[in-house]
């Protein structure tokens, strides 16, 4: 008996101390995904055909963005701009209920992440990228008996404030890349001639 005791006071430590925080992933209309497309101004909100992704990143509190892991993604909802992935899981977090740091990040083409969106965008125009800034937050405790409900995501000041979405201007290392390709080409080419 003592035995089962201690093997299920081992099993609850290890579980709370590798414990989940939740996090509600819907936006409202004061923090929309919205395009800015060439610098336009009156930036406009995506609309539901578009086949844009917005997904949720997240990390132990203070993580950099750099460092932030992808929790999970949704679509654009019938409402242009708006999307609701309801509750999302940050694996991340060491304490249940804990803070943790977000950002929200969002894509066109149907990749499955802003990482691979962002590659193929540097040589693709028509891929749409943006991501907010980063924040941190109090997550729910699933793992309270009972549990504790997923904590709405913040949005305004001090949270999630929307994206801008664009396309993606190369890098000046990679435009360095590619003048040099062609400069390498054409001196190829005239060595033949």
């Amino acid at each position: 008996m003592k035995k089962t005791l201690l093997t299920l006071g081992l099993i609850g430590v290890a579980a709370s101390s590798f414990a989940q925080g939740t996090i509600n992933f819907v936006n409202n209309n004061t923090a929309l995904i919205t395009t800015n497309v060439n610098g336009n101004s009156g930036s406009a909100a995506i609309s539901t055909t578009s086949g844009i992704r917005v997904g949720l990143y997240g990390g132990d509190n203070g993580a950099g963005s750099n460092t932030l892991q992808l929790l999970g993604f949704t679509t654009i909802s019938p409402v242009a701009g708006r999307f609701n992935a309801n509750a999302l899981t940050n694996t991340f977090i060491s304490a249940a209920g804990g803070l943790g740091t977000f950002q929200v990040r969002a894509w066109s083409g149907g990749f499955a992440s802003y990482e691979a969106a962002f590659a193929a965008a540097q040589g693709d125009t028509s891929i749409l990228i943006g991501a907010s800034g980063v924040w941190s937050q109090d997550t729910g405790n699933n793992t309270a008996v009972p549990a504790e409900a997923a904590t709405p995501m913040v949005l305004g000041a001090g949270g999630f404030t929307g994206v801008v979405m664009t396309t993606v201007t190369p890098e000046p290392g990679t435009i360095a890349l590619g003048v040099l390709g062609v400069g390498s080409l054409l001196a190829l080419r005239r060595r033949k001639s």
